[in-house]
């Protein structure tokens, strides 16, 4: 089964969950087998991104590439189909591109 944002979203909730109530109850071992399954959820989310920044990155390349030689060839189609490919590559790339934003203290800033 390929990757999938949601699923491994879904598993890391719910899991993360399951070990906090795990700790509540002093329940060492459920919440370190809890923690993993969270974990597990959070590598499924990391390895659906990379895969499709890897798709769209693929879409972009060979997008540019049909724009290119129809643009040569003077093909008008094929120009506008690699041009068409090459932004749905574009977009496929920016939705799963990682971001990992650092919170800043915002007491800093009002104070």
């Amino acid at each position: 089964m390929s990757p999938s944002k949601v699923r491994g979203q879904a598993k890391e909730s719910t899991h993360t969950i399951g070990a906090r109530m795990a700790g509540l109850f002093g329940m060492r071992r459920a919440e370190a087998n809890q923690s993993a399954k969270a974990a597990a959820g959070s590598a499924e989310v990391a390895a659906a991104k990379a895969s499709g920044w890897t798709k769209g990155t693929g879409d972009r390349t060979k997008g540019k590439g049909n724009s290119m030689w129809g643009a040569i060839t003077g093909n008008r189609g094929r120009q506008s189909r690699g041009n068409a490919q090459n932004n749905k590559g574009h977009i496929r790339v920016s939705i799963n591109e990682s971001h990992d934003y650092q919170f800043v203290d915002l007491q800093v800033f009002l104070s």
